[in-house]
């Protein structure tokens, strides 16, 4: 990973750590960069897969691009929860750590219309999302080509209970089609960073 990015992680958690207590440090081991090329959003989720990060270390998110509508449930005191929407726009951090690791949150569109003045073509919402995973290095590839098959997703999203084991992915028999729209998400954002540096 970059320097710049493990640096740019690295102060978003210092950050957070400063104005929450609760929040870990984190020290990223890997990133995932995902490309938002039209309004549709991810569905409603929590991160509980081995590669989604060690312990309670925090899931930083980094937003590049158009605006999304963020969805986060929060949870009170007293276990009851409620959904709400926030507004993410290029620039701006989320994270998710500690007694918060495991909230269920969804980008539930993207504002193609709302995009920085620099962003002149191919309107789109490029996510940066930071893990502290040391326990799966060595295993990047299969990670970089899993893909979610019939209805392991929802099954495990909600059969999983806080206090179980995170879910390893069940194996892919179809590296390259995954692999090639990683490296379409990864030529997309070296070419956005290369705007921002003109």
């Amino acid at each position: 990973m970059p320097t710049e990015f493990t640096e740019l992680a690295i102060r978003s958690s210092q950050v957070a750590s400063a104005y929450d207590a609760d929040m870990p440090a984190c020290s990223p081991s890997h990133v995932l960069i995902n490309k938002y090329s039209n309004a549709a959003g991810l569905l409603w989720h929590r991160d509980i897969y081995s590669n989604d990060g060690d312990g309670d270390m925090p899931v930083i998110n980094l937003s590049i691009g158009a605006s999304s509508c963020f969805g986060v449930t929060l949870l009170s005191p007293d276990k009851t929860s409620q959904r709400v929407v926030v507004e993410l726009h290029s620039g701006d951090a989320i994270l998710f750590g500690g007694p918060s690791s495991f909230i269920e949150h969804a980008v539930l569109g993207v504002e193609l219309g709302k995009k920085p003045t620099w962003m002149t073509e191919d309107p789109c919402r490029i996510s940066l999302t930071f893990r502290e995973a040391p326990s799966v290095s060595g295993r990047e590839e299969f990670f970089r080509n899993f893909k979610i098959k019939g209805n392991w997703f929802q099954r495990t999203q909600t059969e999983w209970r806080e206090g179980d084991p995170l879910v390893e992915p069940e194996e892919n028999n179809e590296p390259e089609a995954v692999s090639a729209s990683v490296r379409a998400a990864g030529k997309a954002f070296v070419g956005l960073l290369h705007k921002l540096d003109h």
